[in-house]
């Protein structure tokens, strides 16, 4: 009797760890998705009528004998945008430097005075060919509210290091060693969410924190006009 519960316990258990393994590995892949899927819309949003940037790179760049070659998203994935005397340069999941010597204007002008240096995407934004700004978009598929709920959550953790712990010697043409101590190079930090609950609208603006319900299946033309108005005041007025 004894034996025959024991193997009975044994077998949920078993069925237990099966059915966590299968949420997790179903968690992990939504998230990825979801987050490849921000990435492609937030390039989308840039060369929106409403925007009007043209593209340059990664898919954009694959047209080989009038056939479409989708090569895969890595981490380091850059896409370049261009409208007039405006280019923003669209990273995903690149890692930032941690010291001031790897850095440059064109390619990593930003470094990180932090342990949280993988961003999920990344805008550096220049102006007349001087690096102005960044914008940083994270990535967030769970529920934020609990996420953001707990004095030590890793999360609150690490989307205020994103804001406050970035530094560049490149910002706006100004004085280097200025620019280091006192312009912080990151306009802004949106938290982008799938989730439908009012419940997880977080009002952050005063931290340089902006949280968006960025759901599929949905009307985006409001966040197209928040974006456009992101970057029009991350560059003074220049965008529109």
């Amino acid at each position: 009797m004894v034996q025959k519960t024991f193997g009975v316990r044994k077998q949920s258990v078993i069925r237990l760890d099966l059915i966590t393994l299968i949420h997790i590995l179903f968690q992990t892949v939504s998230k990825g998705l979801y987050e490849i899927w921000c990435f492609i819309k937030m390039c989308r949003f840039l060369i929106s009528d409403e925007i009007g940037f043209e593209a340059q790179g990664w898919i954009f760049d694959e047209f080989r004998n009038e056939s479409i070659l989708i090569p895969d998203l890595v981490p380091g994935t850059k896409v370049e945008f261009h409208k007039e005397n405006i280019k923003i340069k669209v990273y995903y999941d690149s890692t930032i430097p941690g010291v001031i010597s790897s850095t440059n204007k064109e390619n990593a002008p930003v470094f990180a005075a932090t342990k949280h240096t993988r961003p999920d995407i990344k805008f550096d934004l220049y102006k007349d060919d001087i690096y102005w700004c960044s914008l940083i978009f994270e990535v967030k598929y769970r529920n934020i509210q609990k996420l953001w709920a707990y004095n030590d959550s890793k999360c609150k953790e690490q989307i205020r290091a994103y804001k406050n712990d970035y530094k560049s010697k490149y910002c706006r043409g100004l004085d280097p060693e200025f620019v280091v101590r006192k312009v912080n190079p990151v306009d802004r930090v949106w938290v982008l969410n799938p989730s439908h609950s009012s419940e997880d609208v977080i009002n952050k603006k005063n931290e340089g924190i902006k949280f968006v319900q960025l759901i599929p299946g949905e009307d985006h033309s409001n966040i197209i006009t928040e974006l456009q108005e992101e970057i029009n005041m991350a560059l003074g007025g220049e965008l529109i």
